[in-house]
């Protein structure tokens, strides 16, 4: 019963939405208690393991690629992740840009964060005790 039904779903036409987050998994590097406990436990070295932020690039652009492919034209998608690093961000995002030409960056509304490295993206720093992260919008094209 169960392959049927999943049968079905692979063969329906795909929904479409008004609105999609991405919410990337990524190196948690702007999480200060993630990283803390990696620092305690000796493994702050996996974090950035080269193989494993070559794979997690990899899947943060085909999150963003499926997210992209269910928005309604005219929607919007939020690219979120809990990363300072450029590659997982700015990265991922202009690669993205650069090969979707239905695709813009949209304005972000005014707050409590800088400019990231791609025009329209914004990052959260660090200050205090709260953890960092960098968001963008992304709007597909009307027909």
């Amino acid at each position: 019963r169960e392959a049927s039904r999943l049968a079905a779903l692979a063969s329906a036409p795909p929904a479409r939405y008004d609105r999609v987050l991405v919410d990337a998994d990524c190196t948690t590097d702007g999480s200060r208690a993630h990283v803390a406990k990696m620092v305690t436990a000796g493994r702050v070295e996996e974090l950035f393991a080269p193989d494993r932020v070559v794979a997690l690039c990899a899947a943060q652009g085909a999150l963003l690629r499926s997210g992209f492919a269910l928005l309604k034209p005219g929607g919007a998608l939020v690219y979120s992740t809990c990363s300072l690093a450029t590659a997982q961000n700015e990265g991922v995002l202009a690669a993205f840009l650069a090969a979707t030409p239905a695709a813009r960056l949209g304005a972000l509304p005014s707050g409590p964060w800088v400019a990231g490295g791609v025009s329209g993206s914004a990052r959260f720093p660090t200050p205090g005790e709260t953890s960092g992260l960098f968001v963008a919008r992304v709007e597909k094209a009307a027909d």
